[in-house]
């Protein structure tokens, strides 16, 4: 199962804009199906870890809030008040935090499928790398995997 999809409900393709659109609603999904979603997809089994694993991240999150530039214009916030950022907040996360907060806290093909995530992003997101790598990114989102000369996920 992968954890993004390359399309929104109704079929049509999500924008990978300089705009939040992919951050505000994918990376919106991901943080709510991880915290709130079914028990097998969850971070931890048990509601208590669940518990444990959020309020880690929440504090390692609240720490880079001093390493973090005044460009931008939020600082990172809670996990648990996820229901009230703002899109430049989980595109931050999306970013720049995500791959360092949750590695070590996702398993392992869960990370995975983020890091096909941000890098898709990070390429559609920048001028100079999509006008040489949209179709790599595209088929890291409709595919969900990475294969190259030296490893295969």
């Amino acid at each position: 199962m992968y954890l993004f999809l390359a399309s929104n409900t109704i079929g049509r393709p999500i924008s990978f804009g300089p705009n939040a659109s992919t951050a505000s609603g994918v990376m919106r999904r991901l943080l709510l199906l991880w915290l709130c979603g079914l028990l097998r997809v969850r971070w931890g089994v048990l509601p208590r870890w669940a518990a444990r694993v959020i309020s880690d991240v929440s504090s390692f999150l609240l720490a880079m809030r001093d390493h973090i530039p005044t460009d931008f214009c939020r600082q990172p916030r809670s996990l648990t008040e996820t229901d009230r950022w703002k899109a430049t907040e989980f595109r931050l996360f999306l970013l720049h935090c995500g791959p360092v907060v949750l590695k070590g806290i996702l398993p392992d093909t869960f990370y995975k499928h983020f890091l096909l995530l941000f890098v898709a992003s990070t390429i559609l997101t920048d001028k100079n790398l999509s006008s040489k790598y949209t179709d790599y990114a595209s088929s890291l989102l409709q595919n969900g995997e990475c294969k190259t000369k030296e490893s295969a996920w």
